[in-house]
């Protein structure tokens, strides 16, 4: 972690390191990120809509089609470009079916698996469901398991010190760095997984999307506190010192990925950055940025003899 003094150039800062020796990141809580494990929606900090997962084949006289048209309260299933009918059975491009031999429903199931699938009504398509699990305008509305938790700690322990903290952006980044590919894309294979921005990387710290960037002055993703958690790239720059070094597995802010029937945050175990499935209890570890002028008077840092901060 540093304290930026200055800028040099509009990429360049004059930064002082600090460090904690022999002494871990305390945790506040273990809690898993959020309770449902099933859902893409689960890898919000926030969420909103989440659609709910069954598991199933599908009837063995089924069609299956690769889009829908709906009209007067009935979806009707519609081949692949270039095809003159339905697909009776699941496979790439045909994701969609009516579980019947007609291929007319008022419940419509798209299959992201050859068994796992959501039901879709009112004429929704695939392409609503993963912008309103991910990127709507209004995606952030319920809390996560951990921002609660996180709340919680801070309403009883910092909310007298909230004057001397930064209001900055905790990055949630849900980018999908495979969205044509992963099968929750109608023109995509079965069982692939949906991946996210922090799947394969380093130490990009972006945040694109003004839905993920978590701050009190952000009305889109707005927090309650000046606290959140530190991402997946944000871990990997700490290096493998004490910072990162502790007994219990932690969660980050970070979606991974969305595999078949579980839902993964980014976060750290004793061998480093991995994968945790959102609805496992693991630690929560949260951090907070101080306003610029604050010092450091005395203290080692240590949980015996902290840093006094004015």
């Amino acid at each position: 972690m540093y304290n930026i003094n200055g800028y040099k150039s509009s990429s360049e800062a004059f930064a002082s390191a600090y460090t904690i020796d022999n002494t871990n990141y305390a945790l506040v809580a273990e809690t898993s990120f959020n309770a449902n494990g099933k859902s893409p929606a689960m890898v919000g900090y926030m969420f909103n809509k989440v659609y709910n997962i069954s598991y199933n084949v599908p009837a063995n006289d089924s069609l299956m089609g690769n889009d829908v048209s709906y009209s007067n309260g009935m979806y009707t299933l519609l081949p692949a470009d270039g095809d003159n009918s339905l697909n009776q059975g699941l496979g790439a491009k045909y994701h969609y079916t009516c579980n019947n031999s007609t291929g007319i429903c008022n419940i419509v199931r798209y299959y992201y698996t050859s068994s796992h699938y959501i039901d879709l009504v009112g004429g929704e398509k695939i392409e609503d469901v993963v912008n309103n699990m991910l990127y709507s305008n209004n995606v952030n509305k319920y809390n996560s398991s951990v921002k609660g938790i996180i709340d919680a700690w801070y309403a009883k322990e910092l909310s007298n010190k909230t004057s001397m903290l930064e209001d900055i952006v905790y990055c949630n980044d849900r980018s999908v760095i495979n969205p044509s590919t992963n099968s929750w894309n109608k023109d995509s294979y079965l069982e692939n997984n949906m991946e996210f921005k922090s799947y394969d990387l380093t130490v990009d710290l972006a945040c694109t999307n003004l839905t993920d960037q978590f701050a009190r002055s952000n009305n889109k993703a707005k927090l309650t506190y000046p606290v959140g958690l530190l991402n997946h790239a944000e871990l990997y720059m700490l290096g493998s010192g004490y910072l990162t070094y502790i007994q219990e597995q932690y969660l980050s802010m970070s979606p991974y990925f969305v595999e078949a029937a579980d839902v993964n945050i980014s976060g750290m175990s004793l061998g480093g950055l991995s994968k945790h499935k959102v609805f496992l209890s693991r630690g929560a570890r949260p951090t907070v940025s101080l306003v610029s002028g604050t010092v450091i008077t005395g203290g080692e840092g240590s949980t015996t003899d902290p840093w006094i901060v004015e």
